[in-house]
């Protein structure tokens, strides 16, 4: 049932095809994994998923952007080889506050 599937999700991606100046990329909007199931690899998991699906059609790479002050997303995306494309500065409207991203960039 749909409530059994709701209970049993403690993480989801999405991503999807995007054409930059750095070639054809799988853009990831965003990698949720719910707090009590963090820390168990589950992120790296999906970004595994995500950046196998680029490699099956023949990507570019995959981009994304993370919030300056999350500290745990931006280790674990550095430790997987993502560096900073400094774009410039980034703003992203998160509650009543404004958010600095860093956009990063990894050739699969």
């Amino acid at each position: 049932s749909a409530d059994a599937a709701d209970e049993a999700r403690i993480g989801s991606a999405v991503a999807w095809p995007r054409k930059s100046g750095r070639g054809s990329n799988l853009f990831v909007s965003g990698i949720k994994v719910d707090s009590e199931h963090r820390r168990r690899g589950l992120a790296t998991w999906l970004l595994d998923a995500i950046e196998e699906e680029a490699k099956s059609r023949g990507m570019d790479g995959v981009e994304l952007t993370v919030v300056r002050t999350n500290g745990g997303a931006i280790q674990l995306y550095e430790a997987r080889g993502y560096a900073d494309v400094k774009i410039g500065p980034l703003e992203v409207a998160m509650d009543p506050q404004l958010a600095l991203s860093k956009r990063m960039v990894k050739a699969v």
